[in-house]
């Protein structure tokens, strides 16, 4: 199977996991971890609750995915080096933003120190 169909495979999964099973993160190991925040949900009716998907906030989401796969693809960009991501949504509600935005660096510090 070629690459280009195992990557099509890979984005629709993602897809579905974000739109269907209303997952708010999706996670990739790297040597260097990138962490992004974006608003894949609207605001839902009460605090704890995503509401419908917003696709720009989706798409925003895709395409970070898209250029770390890309960069991690090509042998001749980063050579012996991967990027991660650590994408988190946060549904439109800013106060829930702040622990998503802890969580990313807790577990980027994790990271660093088991990389030592």
């Amino acid at each position: 199977m070629s690459r280009n169909k195992h990557s099509s495979q890979f984005y629709l999964v993602i897809f579905w996991l974000l739109f269907y099973a209303a997952v708010q993160a999706s996670y990739r190991e790297g040597d260097v971890m990138l962490g992004g925040l974006f608003s894949v949900h609207l605001q839902g009716t009460s605090e704890d609750q995503c509401g419908e998907l917003d696709t720009l906030g989706l798409a925003r989401a895709l395409a970070m995915i898209f250029a770390i796969e890309t960069i991690n693809n090509d042998s001749k960009l980063l050579s012996n080096v991967t990027l991660g991501y650590d994408i988190r949504d946060y549904c439109e509600n800013y106060p829930k933003s702040y622990p998503n935005n802890l969580r990313i660096c807790q577990r980027q510090m994790l990271h660093e120190h088991n990389a030592e």
